[in-house]
């Protein structure tokens, strides 16, 4: 279906091929589930170094390519394949095979380690303090403290604290180098550019543009591992076709989801919220296209595992701009000389369980517990933007479900345990629409000018490629 929407979401993300930006960060971030697989041993006698580097070959090791005069190993592209993997997974978009999965990492690695080598020709540099907020940063995306972060760092991916604090400033400075090219390619965007876009958009949703479909949507999922085998997938197959056929006897959506699904959708109903058609996945928009109001569908199979979707409510909207808003609760602790980072983490770990348990109830604990102002509505936070929220708070919540109940996690204001409770799309007014299309104009700019910039590192850094990755 066509649409004329823009939303504020899209202003600032963006799915597919992974930008520069983005391949610098992964690894940044290390998932407790990205770890280098067993694989066959690569020859003991290890290539040469062109010199020192993050992630320079060690013994067991061999250079697969020369950028510049830095060496890209056959455990880096491996690493970085692996990153990007359960990065796709994490986004619940296919994994292609690990040939392609190697090409891609590999291509990565010579974009990044040669827009390093530009930008030290720059004179671009960090701080050591800049690369102390940096880590602190990433500890807090990790929710740990920086001494485990490192000493992850050294497990995962080998790298020293040296190293790995080396590679933080690279990324800072690549980030300022691509920063200031971009800015002077964009140019700048005015009120009467944004205007124009707006009116744009709106003759488009008057010419006959059809309207945005609008689906609620419950769900019962029965999760499967990421590295299940076939008679767990079979075992937990058969489980969900027993939750199907339940529903199909006429038992309530809502108590098969609480006695079958996994996590803590149960506990309200499975309902994930109004949203667009389009920012549910391609599998359950395809799965309920021609699925009434209050029916289900039969068992859909993702990445994820295996779904049963209810069409809780259908709407259409010709709204040419929407913005979202997060029904979001949430416990905080803060921390001090009284409660350390790591006994909060605990402590909102341990009533987790409990509430996931059935055994307490989320606002009660709130009230009992929580630092924060909202603690006597039960830590409610209403439906508010996730630009209202520090940056932080709306990457732990974007990974929710409607219902879902997070990990603690770590912001600047202390440690956090946050239900979503639902999403919606609110039309804009109309000062937040120019805002809007000023930002989506900003947006398509800064895209063009980033990939034109990506082609231009590519094409003028040195490639020696050598052995091919396995």
């Amino acid at each position: 279906m066509t649409s004329s929407v823009v939303r504020l979401s899209s202003l600032t993300r963006r799915t597919g091929a992974l930008t520069l930006a983005t391949l610098m960060a992964i690894g940044a971030v290390l998932p407790a589930q990205a770890r280098t697989p067993s694989r066959k041993k690569a020859p003991t006698a290890a290539a040469p170094a062109v010199h020192a580097t993050p992630g320079a070959p060690v013994v067991g090791d061999y250079i697969v390519a020369v950028v510049e005069s830095t060496p890209v190993t056959n455990r880096e592209v491996n690493l970085r394949a692996d990153l990007i993997a359960h990065d796709l997974t994490a986004r619940h978009a296919a994994v292609p095979e690990r040939a392609a999965l190697l090409k891609q990492a590999l291509n990565d690695l010579i974009l990044r380690k040669a827009a390093i080598s530009f930008a030290k020709k720059a004179g671009l540099t960090a701080s050591d303090e800049e690369v102390n907020v940096r880590l602190q940063e990433v500890a807090a995306q990790n929710q740990t403290d920086i001494k485990t972060l490192l000493a992850r760092v050294q497990t995962d991916r080998h790298l020293t604290p040296a190293q790995y604090r080396q590679e933080l400033a690279d990324q800072i400075a690549v980030e300022r180098l691509r920063q200031g090219q971009i800015a002077s390619m964009t140019g700048k965007v005015t009120d009467a550019d944004a205007l124009a876009y707006l009116r744009e958009q709106q003759a488009k949703a008057g010419a006959g543009v059809a309207p945005v479909e609008m689906l609620n949507l419950a769900q019962i999922i029965i999760a499967v591992p990421r590295n299940a085998d076939a008679a767990t997938v079979q075992q937990l197959q058969a489980k969900a076709e027993e939750a199907l056929a339940k529903l199909r006897s006429g038992t309530d959506f809502a108590t098969v989801v609480h006695d079958y699904t996994d996590g803590s959708g149960r506990t309200t109903g499975g309902v994930m919220g109004l949203l667009p058609a389009a920012q549910y996945p391609a599998e359950f928009t395809s799965a309920v296209q021609n699925v009434p109001a209050g029916q289900t569908t039969g068992i859909i199979r993702t990445v994820a595992g295996f779904h049963i979707l209810k069409v809780v409510d259908r709407q259409q909207t010709t709204a040419v701009m929407t913005v979202p808003e997060l029904h979001v609760r949430h416990i905080l602790l803060r921390t001090g000389p009284k409660l350390t980072q790591a006994q909060a983490l605990a402590e909102l770990t341990k009533l987790r369980q409990q509430i996931t348990a059935g055994k307490r109830d989320f606002a009660d604990a709130a009230r009992a517990v929580s630092e924060d102002g909202s603690a006597q509505q039960g830590g409610d936070l209403g439906w508010t933007p996730p630009d209202v929220f520090v940056p932080e708070f709306t990457q732990q919540i974007d990974r929710l479900q409607p219902g879902q109940i997070s990990a603690p996690f770590v912001t600047r204001f202390g440690v956090h345990l946050a239900q979503l409770l639902g999403r919606r799309a609110m039309p804009m007014t109309p000062q937040q629409e120019l805002e809007a299309a000023r930002a989506a104009l900003r947006q398509q700019k800064e895209a063009a000018a980033g990939a034109e910039w990506e082609r231009n590192i590519r094409a003028r850094a040195y490639v020696e490629l050598r052995e091919a990755a396995h």
